[in-house]
């Protein structure tokens, strides 16, 4: 695990892409979502991008920015041949630290709908919905975890 640099963006980019794929979305909604899910270097001064490395490529990232007590996790993306393999869980533990080291006690999450299932079982709870910034009509699970105590 280590910080994510300007030169990652392509990679992170491109991994967050393959990554909301792997659900099955049309050509349509990918298109729809590509600007939302480009890494640009002004995301790295506003938040703590983290990317997970295996085997010298990068197969997961996240982000965090931190207001007071509370933070928000912007991302949390593994690639698709990782999902379920430990790296998901791993990034969020990374982001939670982060967030606790910075003060904060508590997680904002918007999540695909998809990915609801991995925050629940993390400890997350589904306490709303947001709408899409891509997608017109399309809602977005919101959730809230607790931060405050790192395991």
């Amino acid at each position: 695990m280590r910080d994510a640099v300007e030169s990652d963006c392509v990679a992170i980019s491109e991994l967050a892409l393959a990554s909301k794929a792997y659900w099955g979305y049309d050509d349509a909604f990918m298109a729809a979502c590509r600007d939302e899910l480009t890494m640009r270097a002004s995301d790295l001064s506003r938040a703590r991008v983290r990317v997970a490395e295996e085997n010298g490529g990068i197969v997961g990232f996240h982000g965090v920015t931190v207001d007071g007590r509370g933070a928000e996790l912007e991302w949390l993306f593994v690639a698709p041949d990782a999902i379920r393999t430990g790296v998901g869980q791993q990034l969020y533990d990374d982001a939670r630290r982060i967030a606790a080291a910075a003060g904060a006690t508590s997680f904002r999450i918007e999540a695909d709908p998809n990915a609801v299932a991995f925050y629940v079982r993390i400890g997350a709870r589904l306490v709303g919905e947001v709408p899409s910034a891509s997608i017109p009509g399309r809602v977005i699970p919101v959730l809230e975890a607790d931060v405050s105590s790192t395991e």
